[in-house]
């Protein structure tokens, strides 16, 4: 058994694309297809707008926050809900009261096979 150590101390500051208050920590690689990382939002904090490389899930663990992607319309995000941006998309996340979140970045990520999608009339992809 081994146990290991991670957390927002152990992750890179990012400040590309005006983003503020934001720590990405990598967690691992699976295959060669994807990277698990942990995105840190610190209160007032903002994942600048950008477009995906790759496609991108974004597990929201604490916290509550606003997202937007290629439509233009924020909508607000809290725990246990996920959002999808498919490689290519621009898109952007900011938070007042802070936010974590799992993120699996790479190529055939497939949210559809085990999440249940979400339908409101006041979500727009």
């Amino acid at each position: 058994m081994q146990i290991f150590r991670f957390g927002p101390t152990l992750g890179q500051s990012i400040s590309q694309y005006e983003s503020r208050n934001f720590v990405l920590a990598r967690l691992l690689r699976l295959d060669e297809t994807a990277v698990l990382s942990l995105v840190y939002l610190e209160p007032g904090g903002v994942i600048g707008h950008h477009a995906a490389i790759g496609d991108q899930l974004f597990l929201v663990l604490l916290g509550q926050g606003d997202v937007r992607g290629a439509a233009g319309n924020w909508q607000t995000v809290q725990p246990g809900q996920a959002v999808f941006w498919c490689d290519g998309e621009h898109h952007e996340t900011r938070t007042e009261q802070g936010l974590t979140a799992i993120m699996v970045e790479g190529n055939r990520v497939d949210p559809t096979i085990y999440l249940q999608l979400m339908l409101d009339e006041n979500i727009t992809r």
